[in-house]
């Protein structure tokens, strides 16, 4: 459970303490406030126990995570060694700061501010601007009370209603803005403000033998995982059955004392599935405590408490699913949980590719393309089909309709094809393959997933951590030659190769994803949400065509799969319109 909120006065004019102690209360659930700097014309504020606060007569820091260093994962300076730093190198020495972290630094002399995020994104900083007001926060719900109420960024909605957003920077809000990875901002005392490039990824290939390929991977996973467990606590470790929970746990199996482990097992259905064998055989294999955790949960629930809470709109399907499971962690005593997240995109699948071809790693993914031309099929039919459609290129990673954008209003669809906002971000990659990992590394996964996971989790008062989002593994990832890390046959090749002595014969020798459909199946219509879809926030404000929704809706609860990942996006952007444009 934590956060930050900063408040600057770039002319040093004193910041009202009522207007900070509002910005605190509307973040009550990320914790309770840590310490705060004394000066009236900057207020940092460090939320739950996992951000801190410290000044001297020099420097005022406010670091939010686990802060290491570049090219030293295991040293973790204290908040104390970050200012005796800036001391001697000034604000610059927070730019060799790694892990997961956020974090702020003002020179109280000069006036300078200095702002980043961690280079995988996954602990959120928004930032908004408000006159001469600079304010800094975790989720955009704080932003919202340093000045006028802004307006819905309809842009911004465009995009999350196609389903695709690209702009990583904006939110929905107009002028709130996310701070990007892989990028440190600097504002000057003068006010103005520069965005500067952070250490990239170093895509050079060194010379290995395809086995100390293999090796190198085995030991920075080991690493990353090893390295995100709670030295002083519970530790809890998501497990679906697939490969990558069940790296995570075997190894933090073999590097912690078992009762200091928990494999949490999320249960959607309530009944053997083809899934149970699969993180059975992990339990049997590393006889570590488990907690399995039902997933029923009312779907517009789970959205609004959300939406109220954070004032922009969550974007996993499965979060209300995932709340019940939350809560039970919680009750054990557990501050940290391991996340598989990730590990598709880094050894499994590269789906943006010439040949079009679609691999394992992709089908959540590819249910949202299809399920709206599917018709009613069960997920792994689905699946199969889409294989069979990729192989031969009839279909790409969206669909062959996903281009119209139906469910759209003509205003949404011309906002959302302007060239200008869907053109992917490159960063410099000189292969597709590299391209489609950076992406995944810094854009679509932090900001469309991990952002709303970290605000469910930290009002629960749980910090997930993300191995796979490790920076060397990302960078490890793609320097291993392609031919090694997946194959059209084997698009876990690598991964299966380097844990195959650890891992339960069963999960070595699966060929199909976990099947996360379930929460799609379950849960997308509620009647707290489309009880009158001609009244729906999102109809009448003009964003989504109300023949469609009412189509969708009837043909959704009348038992067809078709619209039904896309109206879970849908739904989504209606519950945060409802709660913070509506009212």
């Amino acid at each position: 459970m934590s956060g930050l909120i900063a408040l600057i006065d770039l002319e040093r004019r004193p910041v009202a303490r009522q207007l900070m102690s509002r910005c605190v209360e509307v973040s009550a659930h990320r914790g309770p406030p840590g310490s705060a700097t004394p000066l009236p014309w900057v207020h940092l504020s460090a939320l739950g126990s996992h951000a801190q606060v410290m000044t001297n007569r020099r420097f005022a820091l406010l670091v939010h995570g686990r802060a290491s260093l570049l090219g030293s994962p295991s040293a973790r300076p204290t908040i104390d060694d970050l200012l005796q730093s800036c001391e001697r190198d000034g604000l610059q020495a927070l730019d060799d700061l790694d892990g997961e972290v956020a974090w702020i630094g003002v020179d109280l002399r000069s006036g300078e501010v200095r702002f980043a995020r961690d280079r995988s994104g996954i602990k959120p900083l928004m930032k908004r601007v408000s006159g001469t007001l600079l304010g800094f926060a975790s989720e955009p719900a704080p932003l919202l009370e340093i000045g006028p109420r802004p307006a819905p960024n309809e842009g911004m909605i465009a995009e999350y209603l196609s389903g695709a957003p690209q702009h990583r920077s904006e939110t929905l809000w107009q002028g709130i803005e996310r701070v990007n990875p892989l990028a440190v901002g600097a504002i000057s005392s003068a006010g103005h403000m520069t965005i500067s490039p952070s250490r990239r990824i170093e895509l050079a290939s060194p010379s290995r033998s395809d086995a100390e390929w293999l090796e190198a991977l085995r030991a920075t996973m080991t690493a990353a995982v090893t390295d995100r467990i709670d030295a002083d606590g519970i530790t809890a470790v998501e497990l679906s059955g697939g490969f990558d929970s069940t790296t995570n746990l075997a190894i933090a199996a073999s590097t912690s004392e078992h009762e200091r482990l928990l494999a949490v097992v999320r249960d959607y259905t309530g009944t053997p599935t083809e899934e149970t064998a699969y993180w059975q055989a992990a339990l049997r294999r590393y006889p570590v405590p488990s907690l399995i955790t039902p997933a029923q949960e009312s779907h517009a629930g789970w959205m609004l408490t959300d939406a109220r809470l954070t004032g922009d709109r969550p974007v996993v399907p499965h979060l209300g699913a995932w709340r019940t499971e939350l809560s039970a962690i919680r009750r054990h005593g557990v501050r940290v949980t391991l996340s598989g997240q990730g590990g598709d995109e880094r050894l499994g699948h590269s789906y943006r590719l010439p040949q079009q071809r679609l691999l394992h790693g992709d089908l959540v993914g590819a249910y949202q393309a299809v399920r709206h031309h599917a018709g009613v099929e069960a997920p792994r039919a689905i699946a199969r089909r889409l294989f069979s459609a990729a192989a031969a290129g009839l279909v790409g990673p969206r669909g062959p309709d996903s281009g119209s954008r139906s469910w759209l209003t003509a205003d949404l669809r011309r906002r959302v094809h302007l060239q200008e906002r869907i053109m992917p971000r490159r960063h410099g990659a000189p292969t597709p393959v590299q391209n489609e990992l950076i992406e995944w590394a810094t854009g679509e996964i932090p900001h469309q997933y991990l952002e709303a996971a970290e605000r469910t989790a930290s009002a629960h008062g749980l910090e997930l951590r993300h191995p796979f989002f490790d920076w060397r593994v990302i960078e490890l990832c793609c320097q291993m030659p392609e031919r090694l890390r997946t194959t059209p046959t084997d698009p876990r090749a690598a991964h299966r190769h380097a844990f195959a002595d650890v891992l339960p014969r069963a999960v070595t020798e699966r060929r199909d994803k976990a099947d996360f459909t379930e929460p799609y199946r379950a849960s997308v219509i509620d009647e707290a949400i489309f009880d009158d879809p001609t009244r729906a926030s999102v109809v009448t404000n003009g964003w989504v065509d109300e023949r469609w929704l009412c189509g969708a809706v009837e043909r959704t609860r009348a038992g067809a799969l078709g619209s039904a990942a896309l109206l879970t996006i849908v739904a989504s952007v209606e519950a945060w319109a409802r709660v913070w444009v509506d009212e």
